[in-house]
């Protein structure tokens, strides 16, 4: 079986580490329900840096020697106010509408990419760009609450996410994986240990696991990431990261929401046929939502069945 390429390699990993990430926002998500976001966000940084310190303490005077001290403390800050502003967005706002928002990330490191790394952007690359943020819009189908002074929170998360991924591709070429992760969420965990004292709220046994939980998970991710913009050029792997599962609020999963959010699926087809809408999860309830409606598929000769998974 022949070797995978290094940019495939690269496309498969950042996409792991995108649902990963994924998995840590709706974490982060039901924390903030119980904990500030400020404690949420630490939990993720210190959880990270404790994960890192003890897979690298062995050979710690190795992987903390950077080329690139500069670039790194750069790398922290921007992940530091990409998280930051992406928790307090889902804080204030539906976590579908926060994500809607954030996925415009990757048109950012494409062009970025091609501004300051010299990275080649042909058409077809455009296309498919304005062609995956088009279809996660229409799958996350954020409402008319985005636009709110709220929606800054996630833009400003995109914009320093790109800066984290073009400068890790950038310093990807002369440092080693682990001594970019353990730079990644240093400048995070020591910043958020003193900020979050003040406002510090005791977590409930549950509320301590899903903690500890996030410093996994993003400690993973973000390995998966780094080695991703190591292999391939930035441009290509960024726009890989749309094909994620769709993040949802807690308040889209209730019977009631997810019926009415299916109807409005149904008045979107074109012909006039009947549309089967099914859910599937906990909160699909039973049966199928039948609703007239037209039907993306039409043909003259029969009708056709739509069928959404909600």
């Amino acid at each position: 079986m022949k070797s995978l390429t290094p940019t495939t390699s690269g496309i498969l990993l950042y996409i792991t580490a995108v649902f990963l990430m994924s998995v840590m926002d709706l974490t982060a998500k039901a924390l903030s329900a119980e904990l500030p976001v400020l404690e949420v966000v630490w939990a993720r940084y210190m959880g990270q840096t404790v994960v890192v310190t003890l897979i690298v303490l062995p050979r710690i005077r190795q992987v903390a020697r950077t080329n690139y001290p500069g670039l790194q403390f750069l790398r922290s800050l921007f992940v530091l106010g990409a998280t930051s502003m992406f928790f307090f967005g889902v804080s204030q706002m539906g976590l579908a509408e926060t994500t809607a928002i954030m996925d415009v990330n990757p048109v950012l490191i494409t062009l970025g990419a091609a501004l300051f790394l010299g990275e080649k952007l042909g058409p077809r690359r455009l296309i498919g760009i304005g062609a995956a943020l088009l279809g996660a819009m229409i799958i996350i189908r954020p409402g008319s609450a985005v636009f709110s002074p709220f929606a800054l929170l996630p833009m400003g998360a995109a914009i320093c996410y790109s800066g984290f991924a073009l400068v890790t591709r950038h310093v990807g070429q002369g440092e080693t994986v682990w001594t970019s992760l353990f730079y990644t969420a240093l400048l995070g965990a020591a910043v958020l240990s003193v900020a979050v004292v003040p406002i510090w709220v005791t977590p409930s046994p549950k509320a301590l696991a899903l903690m500890v939980m996030i410093g996994f998970i993003a400690a993973s991710g973000q390995f998966l990431l780094i080695r991703a913009f190591t292999l391939a050029e930035a441009s290509t792997v960024a726009p890989s990261g749309i094909a994620k599962p769709a993040r949802r609020g807690g308040r889209q999963h209730s019977p009631l929401a997810l019926n009415q959010r299916m109807r409005r699926a149904a008045r979107m087809c074109p012909g006039p046929f009947s549309c089967t809408i099914t859910a599937s999860g906990p909160s699909s309830g039973k049966g199928a939502v039948r609703v007239k409606s037209p039907c993306p598929f039409q043909t003259p000769s029969r009708v056709q069945f739509c069928t959404i998974l909600a």
